[in-house]
């Protein structure tokens, strides 16, 4: 399914009922794009909501290299979710030609537990020796 319309609302109406958690394909490289071209923004402002797309764009515009653009494109993501009361976890994709990041794996829960049973079953399988970047 293809998300369309403000990312919040979509992913606490999935989590609503008892016990749902969420995982989502986000294309960063596709964001990370759009953003920098004001052609997009209508599509921007529709996935993020008007407000919080324009502080990313303000935001990105003082950022120093691509790691600290995709920090600030994840914190808006994080901040969207807890704002319906859910702990996001993301799971990075890396490139293999230039090892940036292609895409990431969201998961959004309203449980703890589960955030924390999703965190060890990554930090087993992951072959990078980093912790999540939300704990």
């Amino acid at each position: 399914m293809r998300i369309q319309g403000p990312i919040a609302p979509l992913i606490a109406s999935a989590l609503k009922p008892f016990g749902n958690d969420c995982i989502f394909f986000f294309n960063y490289n596709r964001v990370n794009m759009k953003l920098s071209y004001q052609v997009m923004n209508d599509s921007v402002n529709g996935f993020f909501e008007a407000a919080r797309a324009g502080l990313i764009r303000a935001a990105i515009h003082s950022t120093r290299s691509p790691q600290e653009r995709e920090q600030v494109i994840l914190a808006a993501v994080d901040e969207a979710l807890k704002e319906v009361k859910a702990y996001p976890l993301e799971f990075g994709f890396r490139t293999r030609e230039g090892g940036g990041t292609s895409h990431h794996l969201v998961y959004a829960t309203k449980f703890v537990r589960a955030l924390n049973n999703i965190t060890a079953v990554r930090l087993k399988s992951s072959t990078s020796q980093e912790l999540p970047r939300n704990q």
